[in-house]
């Protein structure tokens, strides 16, 4: 089961999985899907449409957690990892975290940007 204690939620959070599945598929994969989700649910109901109102605020919900989640986890599986090479991976990780972290700042000012140019739904 996936949220039990010895589920996957749960082991990628605590950081038992391997840096490299960490960081490939629960951090970078995981909200790839995410967003695709969302890009096909907007495309079927529409963004003007009430419903569409909801998935989009939503989506940046899910969104943030899956993160915020794949952040976390990476980031306790790269301080798990062996201490030869695991003290360069989380410095190099934290400099990636950086990067997406401006990259989050910057998705969060697009979306209030096209709400604010989009104007009142109608």
């Amino acid at each position: 089961m996936a949220f039990g204690k010895t589920g996957l939620v749960f082991k990628h959070w605590r950081g038992d999985y391997s840096l490299a599945r960490s960081f490939w598929l629960h951090y970078l994969l995981v909200p790839i899907v995410i967003i695709l989700a969302i890009l096909v649910a907007q495309a079927i109901v529409g963004s003007q449409s009430r419903y569409g109102e909801y998935l989009g605020s939503g989506s940046m919900l899910a969104l943030l957690a899956a993160y915020s989640w794949g952040l976390v986890g990476t980031w306790r599986a790269a301080k798990k990892a062996p201490e030869a090479v695991g003290g360069k991976l989380v410095r190099i990780f934290f400099g990636a975290q950086l990067v997406v972290m401006i990259g989050g700042v910057g998705l969060a000012l697009m979306y209030m940007l096209l709400s604010a140019i989009s104007g009142p739904p109608h």
